[in-house]
């Protein structure tokens, strides 16, 4: 299931095409005990994501795959955060501005894909395998999904096709 899971995340990663905002207009209520959406719909976790995410806004959260995904914007930034069926926290995913990649990442794309240019970034935190980065770069009609790891490792995760 962590593979399911992991995949699931760098799916929806890579299907966005430019930095995803969230038009959210549901809040947590202020004592972080009850997840309010439209419907008022719960899943296993909503207490651990208000806990987790005070004043939290959240665009939706769907079940699959035996993960949940939420959906939500926090502080001004879009992210996204997956629990298993038992309401516990997987992975978090935050939809970032280029320039706020470190610049570690940075430079490692740079020196690796000279003539490519990064247009859009995630970072991501999986609770048991760590930080990582994903980013998607383009040059004329072609583009790459990488991910870079915090130890220096990169690997191309997907060709994209124009």
């Amino acid at each position: 299931m962590k593979t399911s899971i992991f995949s699931l995340i760098i799916a929806v990663a890579l299907s966005v095409t430019s930095i995803h905002t969230a038009s959210a207009n549901n809040r947590i209520t202020n004592d972080h005990s009850i997840l309010k959406l439209a419907g008022e719909p719960s899943f296993k976790g909503s207490e651990n994501f208000a806990k987790a995410f005070p004043d939290a806004m959240v665009n939706s959260y769907e079940t699959k795959d035996g993960s949940t995904k939420v959906s939500f914007t926090w502080n001004g930034d879009a992210l996204e955060a997956f629990y298993d069926l038992n309401g516990n926290l997987l992975a978090t995913s935050h939809f970032m501005k280029t320039a706020n990649l470190p610049m570690s990442v940075q430079m490692q794309v740079r020196d690796s894909y000279k003539d490519y240019s990064i247009v859009q970034a995630v970072e991501f935190y999986h609770t048991e395998k760590g930080l990582s980065y994903f980013v998607m770069v383009k040059k004329d009609n072609k583009g790459l999904i990488l991910q870079i790891n915090p130890d220096g490792g990169m690997s191309i995760v997907k060709r994209l096709k124009n």
